[in-house]
Parts: structure tokens; C-alpha cells; sequence
């Protein structure tokens, strides 16, 4: 629990509603009287998928983090898809995975024996390939979330996912198969994020376990906002949230909060306009 709330949720429902209307791309929905967003040391935002949901089931989501919240955010914005791919945000945000996205490694390499080297299936492959790489060869974002969905899906390294899987009589680890697809989903029509800046003096592998909850439902805390989200979309007829959708986004560590914050915030001071305004 906070001292301080961590958001106005009636206030931020009606400038929600303005989002649209106001036909820009960022709209600062709650401004900072601390200057709060140059002594953040991390980033959330809630991904398009929550974000589209109806108006009362969002106040539903927000009162629960705002229930469960260890962290203290005044500054909010809401942001369209489109500004995060033309200002190139979502590819600094996900430059790791996207990154581990573009493998193409054949078995004889050290390379292939290193990333294999913790799980027996995946050693038995003849190359590693990313999702992009996929991608590249013709296979759309629908086909390869298909594939990736049919599991298991195996932690190999830092931002690196895999599973094992048969493409043309070939054994290949597809690595990252969910990035596309997710990439897709920012650059739709009607897509946005809700951000907030935060500060907070808890630890940030207690916040990813505990707060934020695991992208994996088998390691996830039952009372993590990713728990919390998946059986809250079931329950509502809303859809499915998996590894691949998974509703929330929170800075990796404090490092990765900081340069977050900077690439969010270099962006949104030349472009947003506050909903409180005329």
C-alpha cells in the first residue's frame, strides 16, 4: 500500500474519455506538481490490450492497482500506437527481444550448444531461429503466434524465449515467437498504452514477482496484476491473456527504469497535450 494514491481514478476516467476527441497522439492525463518524471526510477503502462477494454471494466483494473500499488506515479499519459512506432519507442523499449527476435544460429556453432545447452529438446535442433527472422521468410505474425502458443516455452537467456517446433521436416527453436504479433497490436488503429512514471523505494525483484507477477501463469503470484488481469478478461468475456499478451508493462530493474523513463520522456515533452486544458 502507498501513502500517497497512486492516481485519481474518476479524474483519470473522464480525461480517458477525452482522449479521443482531443485527436492527438499523447495526452497528459495527470500532470506532475513535483516534477515528478526526472526522479522516477521506473516506467508501467498497461498495453493496448487493457487499455481497449470497455471504460467501466478499465476503473475495475485500476482500482485493483491502484489497491495493490507499491509505487507512488502523479504523472499519467495516454498514448497512441502510432506515436510509439513513429517516434520508435516500442524498438527501444523491447531493443533486447527484438534483437533475440532476429537469430538465425545452425547447431554446430558454440553459439547453438551455449543457448541449447539447458534443455534436451532444444539441443536436438538444426538452427535457432527468431520470429523476425520468420517474419522475413514470409510467415505472418498470426502464423507465428500459432506455433509459439503451441508450447512449451523455455526461458534460454536474458529476453530470450523459445520452443521447440518442426518447419519443413527441419527442428528449429523458435525464439521470441510472441514479438511480432505483440509488435502488430501497438501499430493498430485503435491502439494506446496508459503510462505512468513511478517512484519507489521497493525493490524491483520484489515489484516484478509480487506486484507485477510473471509473464510464465505457472510462476505468476496469485495476487499479481498479471493474475489478477488474466482472470479478470476470462471472467468478463474480454479475451485471453497469455505470455504473449499479458496486459502490463514494468521496468526490468532500476538501470532499465531510468533509461525507460528518459526514452519516454525525451518523446513526450515535445508532443503531448494536457486533457485538463481547453
Amino acid at each position: 500500500m502507498v501513502k500517497e494514491e497512486i492516481l485519481d481514478i474518476k479524474t483519470l476516467l473522464d480525461h480517458y474519455e477525452r482522449f479521443s476527441q482531443k485527436q492527438a497522439d499523447v495526452i497528459l492525463m495527470k500532470p506532475s506538481t513535483h516534477n515528478l518524471n526526472h526522479n522516477a526510477n521506473g516506467v508501467m503502462f498497461l498495453k493496448p490490450e487493457i487499455c481497449n477494454i470497455p471504460l467501466e471494466k478499465l476503473s475495475m483494473v485500476l482500482e485493483y492497482i491502484k489497491l495493490m500499488a507499491n509505487i507512488y506515479s502523479e504523472e499519467i499519459y495516454m498514448i497512441s500506437g502510432k506515436h510509439l512506432i513513429q517516434q520508435k519507442i516500442i524498438d527501444d523499449i523491447y531493443k533486447r527481444i527484438k534483437k533475440k527476435s532476429t537469430l538465425n544460429i545452425g547447431k554446430e556453432t558454440k553459439k547453438h550448444q551455449h543457448l541449447t545447452r539447458k534443455d534436451s529438446e532444444l539441443k536436438d535442433s538444426d538452427y535457432i531461429l527468431g520470429s523476425l527472422e520468420l517474419a522475413k521468410k514470409g510467415l505472418s505474425p498470426e502464423h507465428i503466434i500459432k506455433l509459439w502458443e503451441q508450447g512449451p516455452i523455455i526461458k534460454m537467456d536474458n529476453a530470450l524465449y523459445g520452443i521447440p517446433c518442426v518447419l519443413n521436416n527441419i527442428k528449429v527453436v523458435l525464439t521470441n515467437g510472441f514479438f511480432p504479433y505483440q509488435y502488430e497490436q501497438y501499430i493498430s488503429d485503435a491502439s494506446k498504452i496508459l503510462l505512468f512514471f513511478f517512484k519507489t523505494k521497493t525493490s524491483f525483484p520484489v515489484l516484478k514477482r509480487y506486484f507485477q507477477g510473471s509473464a510464465e501463469p505457472f510462476k505468476r503470484h496469485q495476487n499479481s496484476i498479471r493474475q489478477y488481469l488474466a482472470d479478470f478478461m476470462v471472467k468478463h468475456s474480454l479475451g485471453i491473456l497469455d505470455m504473449s499478451r499479458n496486459g502490463i508493462h514494468l521496468s526490468e530493474n532500476q538501470y532499465e527504469g531510468k533509461k525507460e523513463v528518459k526514452i519516454f520522456t525525451e518523446s513526450l515533452t515535445k508532443h503531448y497535450k494536457y486533457a485538463g486544458g481547453n
